[in-house]
C-alpha cells in the first residue's frame, strides 16, 4: 500500500509519467534562434545585394558620365577646330587693291592745295602759267587723287612733288615744263607724262609700291631716272 501511494504521487509529476517520447524543452528555443539567424543572414545578404546593385548602378552611372564627358570634350574640340578654321583668313583678302587700280574720289571740302579745284573728287594743282610753280614744293593732300598740271613753259622746273597714297598724275606739256623736276610717289598709282620738247630733261622719279610709269613723246623729253623700287608694275617709256 505504501509503495502504491508513492507510485501515485510520483506519477502526479508531469515529467515523470508523461506518455510517449519526451520532448526537449529547449527545442523550440533553438528553432527560434535558428530562424532568427537565418533572417539575419538573409537580411545581410539582401544588404550585400543592395550594396552590390548600388555599386553596379554607380559604376554604370560613372561610366555614362565619363562617356558623356568624352563626347562633350570631342564636341568642344570639334567646335574649337571649326571656329579656328572659320576664323582663319587669307591675308591677301585684306591687302592692297589690285595693282594700278583707280583711287576713290576725295571726300569733303576741297583742300587749299588744290588751286585748280576738285572736279570729280580729284584735286588739281594748277601750274599753267609760265614758271608758275618753278622751285616750288608741291604736296598732294591726303585722301585725294591728285593731278599736277604743269602746262606752262618752265612751269614746274626745278620743283619737288610729293604724291600721297591716292593716284598721282603729273602732266608736263610745254617746253621745259618739268625740267629738273623731282617726284616722290606715294602709296598709290603714279604717272608722269612728258609731251613736249625737252619737257622732262634732267628729271627723276622714285616709285612707291603701286603701279609706276613714265611716258615721253616730245623731242628730248626723256627723264634722267626712274627708280622702280618695290613697285608692283613699273614702266619706263622715256
Amino acid at each position: 500500500m505504501r509503495w502504491r501511494l508513492v507510485g501515485l504521487w510520483f506519477c502526479a509529476l508531469p515529467i515523470a509519467c508523461s506518455s510517449g517520447p519526451k520532448e526537449n524543452p529547449f527545442a523550440g528555443l533553438a528553432t527560434e534562434e535558428s530562424g532568427t539567424e537565418d533572417e539575419v543572414g538573409e537580411s545581410e545578404g539582401a544588404t550585400l545585394d543592395d550594396d552590390g546593385t548600388s555599386t553596379d548602378g554607380d559604376t554604370t552611372d560613372d561610366s555614362s558620365d565619363t562617356d558623356s564627358t568624352d563626347e562633350s570634350s570631342d564636341s568642344d574640340s570639334t567646335d574649337e577646330s571649326s571656329d579656328s578654321e572659320n576664323d582663319t583668313t587669307d591675308p591677301t583678302d585684306e591687302g592692297p587693291s589690285e595693282c594700278g587700280a583707280a583711287s576713290p574720289p576725295g571726300m569733303g571740302p576741297c583742300p587749299a592745295e588744290c588751286t585748280g579745284g576738285c572736279a570729280g573728287g580729284t584735286c588739281t594743282i594748277d601750274c599753267t602759267g609760265t614758271s608758275d610753280c618753278q622751285y616750288a614744293a608741291l604736296v598732294c593732300p591726303l585722301g585725294w587723287p591728285c593731278v599736277i598740271a604743269c602746262h606752262g613753259t618752265s612751269s614746274c622746273g626745278d620743283a619737288v612733288i610729293a604724291c600721297g597714297d591716292e593716284s598721282c598724275v603729273i602732266e608736263c606739256d610745254s617746253v621745259g615744263a618739268c625740267s629738273n623736276l623731282t617726284i616722290a610717289c606715294g602709296g598709290g598709282p603714279c604717272h608722269l607724262g612728258c609731251t613736249s620738247t625737252s619737257t622732262c630733261v634732267g628729271s627723276s622719279m622714285t616709285c612707291g609700291p603701286d603701279a609706276c610709269s613714265a611716258t615721253c613723246s616730245g623731242t628730248g623729253a626723256e627723264i634722267d631716272l626712274l627708280a622702280c623700287n618695290t613697285s608692283c608694275e613699273c614702266t619706263n617709256a622715256c
